[in-house]
C-alpha cells in the first residue's frame, strides 16, 4: 500500500491541438492521479511538489502562472511552469 502524500501536482494532456497543463492539489496525490488517469488515458504525470500546506501552495502557483491560464486548473503548456515545478526543492517525479 502506498502511503498518502500531500501536495500540488502537475499533469500534461493534449487538448484541441495543443498541450495543456493541469495544476491541482490533493491530500492523497497517488489516489488523485490514478483517478485522473482512469478518466483520461492521455494524461501524463509530470510530478508533484510535496507539501502539507498544499492548498495555499496551489493557489500561489495558480497566481504565479495566471498569464498562462486557460481556465480553472488548466494552463497552456509553457516550459517556465514545468521548470518552476522541477526546480522546487520538494519536487518529486512520479
Amino acid at each position: 500500500m502506498i502511503p498518502k502524500v500531500q501536495g500540488v501536482y502537475i499533469l500534461e494532456c493534449p487538448y484541441d491541438g495543443t498541450n495543456m497543463l493541469k495544476i491541482g492539489c490533493s491530500g492523497d496525490i497517488y489516489k488523485r492521479l490514478n483517478n485522473h488517469k482512469s478518466s483520461n488515458p492521455l494524461i501524463e504525470n509530470i510530478g508533484y511538489i510535496k507539501s502539507t500546506n498544499y492548498k495555499w501552495l496551489e493557489k500561489d502557483i495558480h497566481y504565479k502562472c495566471r498569464n498562462y491560464k486557460y481556465k480553472g486548473e488548466w494552463f497552456y503548456k509553457k516550459d517556465i511552469i514545468i521548470e518552476f515545478f522541477k526546480n522546487h526543492e520538494s519536487f518529486k517525479i512520479l
